[in-house]
């Protein structure tokens, strides 16, 4: 049972990952104006899912490379990129807290 977690949070986390990436890389090649930037919003409805799913997938993948794991050189980008989106989430809680509390 809880591989099968463990499995859904990679899952989940690879989903959220990629409903942030691919926008991004869209809207840096070709540009956002308007309406265009609705394609974040599977981004948004899965943060909190998103968040979560991403710091048991993180775990995971550092408890493999500790342990050594045999395929522990593919857990590498994983670890990497899921770091990269909680440490991006922080730096977006943090810009919104800080405007937020600038307008009050």
């Amino acid at each position: 049972m809880q591989k099968l977690g463990v499995i859904i949070s990679w899952l989940v986390a690879v989903l959220y990952a990629l409903s942030l990436i691919l926008p991004t890389g869209y809207c840096l090649i070709h540009g956002c104006r308007g309406a265009q930037g609705d394609t974040f919003m599977p981004a948004f409805f899965l943060t909190p899912f998103g968040i979560l799913a991403t710091i048991v997938a993180f775990i995971s993948a550092v408890r493999n490379i500790k342990d050594k794991h045999p395929l522990s050189g593919a857990y590498w980008p994983f670890a990497i990129v899921f770091a990269s989106v909680l440490l991006g989430m922080i730096g977006v809680t943090i810009v919104s807290a800080h405007l937020h509390f600038l307008k009050h």
